[in-house]
């Protein structure tokens, strides 16, 4: 290589220049640009000291100097070994991308899958909720039900007979519970409708309050039709049953077995015990999950329940047994209908899945089937909710009480007192109807008749509207004219004109409230209200007279 340059003729100085300058120049600023159709570039040598006097042009380079260059800085080209590295670099990359995105799934479905383990399935929650429900001390309760079915069947002649059943309810509450099923509690019931069939129809809107506190046991009847004669009384006084009392009554009577499980009304066994009953044979069981709702305003698991008309029917079962003593009969021909009708039972139920406790429970029914020789057709709907679960209650025994034994008293009077009433409305319309006939007899015989049979006797008076019986209660005197109620102005013979006459008949209520509008005079009629008209200790006179004396016409004008 030295001997090449010394044959260049090039000084050694200003080849050696040449030769380094590419890696020798410390202030390199730019890089030159690769031209294909120029051919490769190349950097003019920079003189490094200042006795470099001449920059020789590339055309005066000799061949083997510009042979020997270093070559120019240019943009590296890939090779193909390169490319296919790079591009199983992209390669490698996108497969752990996809690695890390199967992996988050992966993770996700793991998440999602022991998410559903922990959390109860639709079954086991509807189980585990009722459970919990029998476990607690207090809870309250708000809801309404209604009904309106068609009955129809037959008579023992073929006859087809109809009825109705058609009502609503609301009812609200809260309760105490225990092993011994419910205890103390405070509830409200309204309902609305009634049922009819054949020639019976019994309907009723009905407002009442009901208090347990131990054995005993509270009813207040707040609201009754006013066709009710004891309305009043049962409104104005609550009625106090001793369920301890009537258990014994029950289990003497055979209605009942025992004392045990009062608690749930009865007086049964433990296993007849309501909530016992209701536990071992569950007439509802889960069938899907449904969207989750807000209930009560917590966000509940939305649970769709369906029947198990086997439980269902063992449930009855119990209950029949419980409140009858008697077994539930059903034939061989009267279950599968009986079993379809129960199937169609449906029902839904709002789950707190933190707590597990039943938020609310809808039931339902859509009927179209023959139950025991009736075709029952219609719906029937029961919507409750349930809150303030384990908050203690305190419930207070009731002012103005009954017995059973006074309220039967009571019943008993007001029955007669009603009764009677119902005589002494038939004694003032007959005396409608004696007073009508008293001026017919005078308009046909310029006076009034000198006994009252006298009527019957001109036919003024039909024996079908009043009969002799009836008539011969009055008691009647006429006068000769008004004021004169002596023994001078009776008019008792003939050739007198009886211008005047006072009636009167007894009356058993001596609190009727016709006895404050009557005349109350005093003559052969004892119009004194505190005796009957021939001054019986027992009733009551009412008297009118016609016309009114001066006296008593101004005193009736000035009390109007």
């Amino acid at each position: 290589m030295q001997a090449d340059m010394l044959s260049s003729g090039t000084p050694l100085k200003q080849q050696a220049l040449v030769a380094k300058t590419p890696e020798s120049a410390p202030n390199k600023t730019e890089e030159p640009v690769l031209s294909k159709a120029e051919g490769p570039a190349r950097i003019p040598p920079k003189a490094s000291a200042p006795t470099v006097t001449k920059e020789l042009h590339p055309e005066e380079q000799p061949a083997s100097v510009l042979a020997k260059s270093p070559a120019p800085l240019a943009k590296p080209q890939k090779t193909k070994s390169e490319l296919i590295a790079r591009k199983n670099r992209w390669e490698r990359s996108l497969a752990l991308l996809a690695g890390v995105v199967l992996l988050l799934g992966a993770l996700t479905g793991a998440m999602w899958a022991l998410l559903l383990l922990v959390s109860p399935s639709e079954d086991v929650l509807f189980a585990g909720s009722v459970n919990n429900f029998f476990k607690l001390s207090f809870f309250s309760y708000q809801g309404e039900g209604a009904a309106d079915l068609a009955l129809v069947a037959k008579d023992e002649n073929g006859q087809e007979k109809t009825g109705t059943v058609k009502f609503n309810t609301t009812y609200s509450g809260a309760i105490e519970n225990g092993e011994e099923g419910f205890g103390d509690g405070e509830h409200a019931l309204k309902f609305a409708g009634g049922l009819s069939t054949g020639n019976f129809v019994w309907g009723s809107d009905v407002e009442l309050d009901v208090r347990v506190v131990g054995h005993d046991l509270y009813f207040h009847i707040t609201s009754l039709p006013e066709a009710v004669s004891t309305r009043e009384l049962f409104k104005a006084h609550w009625v106090k049953i001793d369920l301890a009392e009537i258990a014994k009554e029950l289990a003497l009577s055979g209605v009942a077995m025992a004392q045990e499980g009062y608690g749930s009304f009865g007086t049964m066994r433990s296993e007849y015990i309501f909530n016992n009953a209701l536990s071992a044979h569950m007439p509802l069981v889960a069938d899907k999950r449904l969207s989750d709702e807000v209930a009560n305003g917590i966000s509940a698991r939305h649970i769709a329940l369906k029947s198990d008309p086997e439980q269902m029917l063992e449930f009855i079962r119990v209950l029949y047994r419980k409140y009858t003593n008697k077994n539930f009969v059903v034939t061989e021909e009267e279950r599968p209908r009986l079993m379809n009708a129960l199937g169609k039972v449906e029902g839904e139920i709002w789950v707190d899945e933190t707590t597990q406790m039943p938020l609310r429970l809808l039931m339902r029914g859509d009927f179209d089937d023959e139950i025991f020789g009736v075709r029952v057709k219609g719906n029937t709907e029961w919507n409750i909710s349930f809150g303030n679960f384990g908050a203690p209650i305190v419930v207070e025994t009731p002012s103005s009480i009954l017995t059973m034994e006074e309220l039967k008293f009571r019943m008993e009077e007001e029955k007669k007192k009603e009764e009677l009433r119902a005589r002494d409305e038939g004694k003032l319309e007959r005396v409608k109807s004696i007073t009508r006939a008293l001026e017919a007899y005078r308009e046909e015989k310029g006076r009034y008749p000198y006994v009252l049979g006298d009527l019957h006797k001109g036919k003024q008076l039909a024996t079908t509207t009043v009969s002799e019986a009836e008539l011969k209660e009055y008691a009647y005197a006429p006068y000769v004219k008004a004021g004169v109620i002596t023994k001078a102005g009776k008019c008792t013979t003939k050739g007198k004109i009886c211008g005047y006459y006072h009636l009167g008949i007894g009356l058993e209520e001596r609190e009727n409230p016709a006895l404050s509008e009557d005349a109350d005079l005093l003559s052969d009629v004892s119009g004194n209200d505190a005796f009957g008209c021939a001054k019986e200790d027992t009733l009551a006179c009412y008297d009118i007279a016609k016309p009114l004396p001066p006296q008593v016409a101004t005193s009736t004008a000035s009390s109007n």
